[in-house]
């Protein structure tokens, strides 16, 4: 660059209105020249040199921002196809679920199975979530087998599907408690941080009858997630282990259990029912009434509610109340047996 400077500089010297100059006076211009232009290109090169490392700066902001906006955009696209797909979704549940309230109001049993199986299958709701399907599932049929029909189907298509695994270790609880716990076990080594499991596993000492086993599997739940639910079933264990070890500090502690989960969910019938046994334990009957009553306008349909109801109106000699809770107690008994 440097002989290119000089080389120019000289030409336009030597080619303008100088021609009438000799040689040797040409020659002293050029020496001139030269000497002239060693004491100053350093700075055109530095001044060229910063420009060009301007030039590609600025080149490789410009190139920048243009990506980054590219990348916006793309990720902008792709929420909006996010949403309008999570849109159409839910479009197709509200179908779906107008759909099996009309399987509901079929006149017989066999006529709800096949119009539901027929609903299974229809294409125009594979985009719904499995999950979504066997709650519905549950809702509109008393029928297992359909169930555990449509449970293996699904594991046929992924045997790890955990949220189908989850619901079949919950249906083998009326079919082998055994080939429930090997269920949940699975979900374990799929996912050894799985609530779910933990709990079903509990539920199955507990059915067993070893309560301290089953507090092991509820606190490593409640260590993952602290939930009304978890808390509720360690509150129920304690009350059991209290009842036959005669150990007033588990009903403290059920106690302190059922109260968190009330703070937790007030509508959680569970806890609801919970403290009014707490209640009802420490013959507390006015509270314990209130408690329970609470609980069965949440959704409680446990035997065990009416069941208290019915000791409690016996014990302040209300025989009225005390034949109709024990009339429904006797219903829900005969519902389970």
């Amino acid at each position: 660059m440097k002989k290119f400077y000089l080389f120019f500089f000289c030409h336009i010297l030597i080619k303008t209105s100088i021609f009438s100059i000799t040689t040797e006076e040409k020659l002293s211009v050029v020496e001139m020249t030269l000497e002239h232009a060693s004491k100053t290109i350093d700075y055109i090169g530095v001044i060229c040199t910063i420009f060009l490392g301007a030039l590609t700066i600025f080149l490789a902001i410009a190139g920048y921002i243009q990506w980054s906006n590219k990348k916006e955009i793309n990720l902008l696209k792709d929420e909006t196809e996010k949403n309008l797909k999570e849109i159409k979704i839910e479009n197709l549940k509200i179908k779906f679920q107008i759909k099996l309230n009309n399987i509901n109001s079929a006149s017989s049993m066999y006529e709800k199975i096949y119009c539901l199986k027929l609903l299974i299958k229809d294409k125009e709701f594979k985009e719904i979530d499995t999950d979504i399907i066997n709650y519905y599932l549950g809702i509109y049929t008393n029928d297992d087998r359909i169930l555990l029909e449509f449970y293996q189907n699904e594991l046929k298509k992924n045997k790890e599907n955990i949220g189908i695994l989850l619901n079949l270790g919950n249906l083998y609880r009326k079919i082998s408690i055994e080939l429930s716990k090997n269920t949940f076990e699975q979900i374990l080594n799929l996912d050894n941080s799985n609530v779910g499991a933990f709990i079903g596993i509990g539920n199955y000492y507990c059915i067993k009858g070893d309560y301290f086993k089953a507090l092991e599997y509820y606190k490593s739940a409640l260590q993952l997630e602290r939930n009304a639910f978890v808390l509720t079933n360690i509150a129920n264990v304690y009350l059991e282990l209290a009842s036959q070890l005669n150990n007033q500090l588990y009903i403290d502690q059920a106690n302190e259990l059922y109260k968190e989960a009330c703070l937790l969910e007030p509508n959680n019938s569970y806890a609801l029912a919970g403290m009014g046994n707490i209640y009802f334990l420490r013959k507390q009957y006015s509270l314990a009434k209130l408690f329970m009553k609470i609980a069965i306008q949440n959704g409680d349909n446990e035997e065990r509610t009416f069941h208290i109801l019915y000791l409690i109106y016996e014990a302040e000699v209300n025989s009225e109340l005390a034949e109709y809770y024990l009339q429904e107690a006797n219903k829900r008994r005969n519902l389970t047996a």
